[in-house]
């Protein structure tokens, strides 16, 4: 694999995101100590645990989401690219994550510490490895799905070869040329189980909807997608045997919750997991996610037990 060249700029950038996230980190210590230290100090001071905690507050989120960034930096440094030689060598059928170039800076949304793509890719990398097409020229990839950069002349040969291969391919909803290549090149080539639509726009749905009803002749069905969404996601569109689109809505972490981040898996990445079942199901496959978080658990039942003890307290009248 090929290593990125060295960018002195790039790296002073990261330094000073590391600099100012250790300065904010040490301020939210400080005002921490000082928020929780009320029993400690006489009482005409007694306001100063109060300005910590806003402070803690107040300086917490822009810390971590730098600390956030300074990771993805660091990610996006030392990521290598796919050559176009090895997609041969993979050792399991890919899922090839398709999408218009504009979309990348959504699907690049730091969500937790990682990226809104980097959350799906450690849901969907369990079917098989997660490979998009990237970006001729860009000087960073956003992170998530391994890139593989192809030319102008041989990109859709190429993309035509890895679709064919894939277990799975993952289409989100765009409006340039290319896509709409991609999409009915998909619709020809996949059976229905192996192409998902990721909606984030519903319009463009519709436009793909009716390009794959040209070559897969069927009803047509309105589909309609819930009201939340997983950052820039609305759903997604998974397909029955006969091609009838199936909307799959975002849903909520439900009893993932209580599993571990082990290994980056954070809230969104359970959340897309939960709402992807029906996928894994469809090709005979099951996640695996990591194990349940025992101490979370028990806080969980002793949060509900103290709780219900308060009502029926106050019910009793004691």
């Amino acid at each position: 694999m090929a290593t990125t060249d060295p960018d002195p700029a790039r790296d002073a950038a990261f330094a000073r995101l590391r600099r100012r996230s250790n300065i904010l980190t040490a301020v939210c210590v400080v005002a921490g100590l000082v928020a929780f230290s009320g029993n400690f100090v006489p009482d005409e001071w007694t306001g100063i645990p109060l300005v910590g905690l806003v402070v803690l507050l107040s300086l917490w989120w822009p810390a971590y989401r730098l600390r956030s960034r300074l990771k993805l930096g660091t990610r996006q440094r030392d990521a290598r690219p796919l050559a176009a030689d090895n997609l041969e060598t993979l050792d399991r059928p890919p899922v090839v994550y398709l999408r218009s170039f504009d979309d990348d800076q959504r699907a690049a949304r730091i969500k937790g510490a990682l990226t809104e793509e980097e959350h799906l890719g450690k849901v969907l990398s369990q079917l098989g490895p997660f490979v998009a097409v990237g970006r001729p020229g860009e000087p960073l990839p956003s992170m998530g799905a391994s890139r593989v950069y192809l030319g102008d002349d041989e990109w859709q040969s190429a993309v035509e070869k890895l679709v064919q291969r894939a277990r799975l391919v993952v289409i989100r909803t765009g409006g340039t040329k290319g896509l709409e290549w991609e999409v009915e090149r998909a619709a020809r080539l996949l059976t229905p189980e192996r192409l998902l639509l990721l909606v984030d726009n519903r319009r463009e749905l519709r436009e793909h909807l009716a390009q794959i009803r040209r070559v897969r002749p069927t009803e047509h069905m309105r589909v309609r997608m819930g009201w939340r969404s997983i950052g820039s996601v609305r759903g997604f569109v998974a397909f029955d045997q006969q091609w009838r689109p199936v909307a799959l809505r975002a849903r909520g972490p439900g009893l993932y919750f209580f599993r571990t981040d082990e290994g980056g898996i954070g809230h969104t990445a359970k959340r897309f997991a939960r709402t992807l079942d029906p996928v894994f199901q469809a090709l005979g496959e099951r996640w695996q996610g990591p194990p349940l978080n025992g101490g979370l658990i028990i806080m969980s039942g002793l949060a509900v037990a103290l709780f219900l003890a308060a009502i029926i307290v106050d019910l009793l009248g004691y």
